[in-house]
């Protein structure tokens, strides 16, 4: 193939392009760094080599400019000048990609099968000089001007393809949003994970800590969250699929409306819950390894409605004056919405434990308001293609997700019918023509879209 070197004024010092023409589109990929870092994108047209060049350049720098105002002794000073091994890794690197895509043979990034790749999203190239290193990443930039860049994955047919996907979202370079973890957490006696949100031109940082009843359903639940908190709170829901966003926000409507509600009936006598082996080991926890005085109730959404809301309140050690048994509730240490009371009381006790473990963990000044229950709402997901052993029961945590995940259909009808409609996704933004100007589908709800993740409007958001 002859090959032409062109000088263009318009590119920035430490970028190229490489263009292939022949009798079908121009094909292209730009290779250059940010920072630190180097970068190799995806093949595509040329407009959209140029527009991925520019975000990920812009992303490196300020991730570098972060990292060295935080601690200047932990990046190395960006050398004046590319080195020639890592100028020639990144030039080769994109040599290769797009040879290969003019043949239409196979990208270079998935002839490894690197398992964090996400099929059917493009995958850039990061590379770092000290120490050297170099390995593909599934991203997709805010302008997508191709039409591949439109991709919509089908939502993860299980809990570890949506881990997967959480992590390439979250991944530290390139990722939109934070990727939860266990970082030096206690794993005792509750699993957590926590985040930082990134700041936003709306959002400040903020730290979230969160549980369940294992790590990696605590971590899908914190990235929900972390979704929901920069795209507006009291507006989105978001889900691993339709079915775990549904019962999120089907929940959250039914704790809400029943916190509101007139407490015209008594609560359910504890010989209806009591017994359940999750609750009693999580009410354990917290009244005693945690010596926190609580107390719970149970009642049911509806008659003959098969749907209850837990809550658990802190007591007092000394009532005031004047303050009997009856004087006003504690503060709200956790609550749950599930299709039995024992599961109802098992996850607010659970959330009690998770909200008590991580103040005193992290030191927080104050424990705040409890985030809305999701409870049993994964248990689907987390149980999909999952075998239950016959001795597993519900006080095994495998054999109550399975006890769950029977429950939840049945119990999304009943809260559908007992709360009205339930939120619905906004149709997607139809993708540019391929002459068109870069399209800004990057909003977080359509990148979280592409990805196969479900992001429902809320009523509030309506009003």
């Amino acid at each position: 193939m002859p090959v032409t070197l062109t000088p263009d004024p318009d590119l920035p010092p430490d970028r190229i392009l490489l263009t292939v023409r022949g009798a079908g589109p121009d094909r292209a990929v730009a290779a250059g760094r940010g920072g630190a870092t180097g970068y190799v994108t995806a093949p595509g047209s040329t407009a959209q080599a140029h527009a991925d060049a520019a975000a990920l350049e812009a992303r490196l720098t300020r991730l570098t400019r972060t990292a060295r105002t935080v601690d200047p002794a932990a990046v190395p000073p960006r050398p004046r000048r590319i080195p020639g091994t890592f100028a020639a890794l990144l030039a080769g690197a994109a040599a290769h990609r797009l040879l290969c895509a003019a043949a239409r043979l196979p990208d270079p990034a998935t002839e490894a099968d690197d398992p964090r790749l996400l099929p059917g999203i493009p995958a850039v190239l990061l590379a770092d000089a000290r120490p050297a290193r170099a390995d593909h990443h599934s991203w997709l930039g805010p302008d997508r001007i191709d039409a591949d860049r439109h991709v919509r994955l089908a939502p993860p047919t299980g809990l570890a393809e949506a881990l997967r996907r959480i992590a390439a979202l979250g991944e530290h370079r390139l990722g939109p949003l934070p990727a939860p973890l266990p970082g030096d957490l206690p794993q005792l006696p509750v699993p957590l994970a926590t985040c930082t949100t990134p700041a936003g031109h709306a959002t400040t940082p903020r730290t979230l800590t969160g549980g369940g009843p294992r790590l990696d359903l605590a971590r899908l639940e914190l990235f929900c969250r972390a979704a929901e908190l920069l795209l507006g709170e009291s507006a989105f829901i978001v889900g691993a699929d339709p079915g775990h966003a549904r019962g999120r926000a089907l929940r959250r409507t039914a704790a809400r409306r029943l916190a509101a509600a007139p407490h015209d009936r008594a609560p359910l006598d504890s010989d209806h819950w009591s017994g359940h082996p999750q609750l009693r080991h999580w009410w354990t926890t917290l009244t005693g390894r945690l010596a926190v005085p609580a107390r719970l109730e149970v009642h049911r959404a509806a008659p003959h409605a098969h749907a209850y809301r837990a809550v658990v309140r802190r007591t007092p050690h000394e009532p005031g004056p004047g303050c009997g048994p009856g004087c006003g509730p504690g503060p709200l240490l956790g609550e749950a919405v599930e299709a039995t009371p024992g599961d109802a009381a098992a996850f607010a006790a659970l959330a009690a434990v998770t909200a008590v473990t991580a103040v005193r963990t992290t030191a927080a000044a104050a424990p705040g308001a409890p985030p809305p229950p999701s409870g049993g709402a994964a248990a689907p997901l987390a149980t999909a293609g999952v075998p239950t052993a016959a001795w597993e029961d519900p006080g095994w945590t495998g054999g109550w997700l399975a006890d769950l995940a029977g429950h939840e259909e049945a119990l999304q009808d009943t809260l559908h019918r007992l709360y009205g409609a339930t939120p619905t996704t906004a149709p997607p933004a139809p993708p540019a023509p391929p002459a068109a100007a870069p399209a800004r589908d990057s909003g977080l709800a359509g990148l979280l879209r592409s990805f196969g993740f479900t992001v429902l409007h809320t009523a509030e958001e309506a009003r």
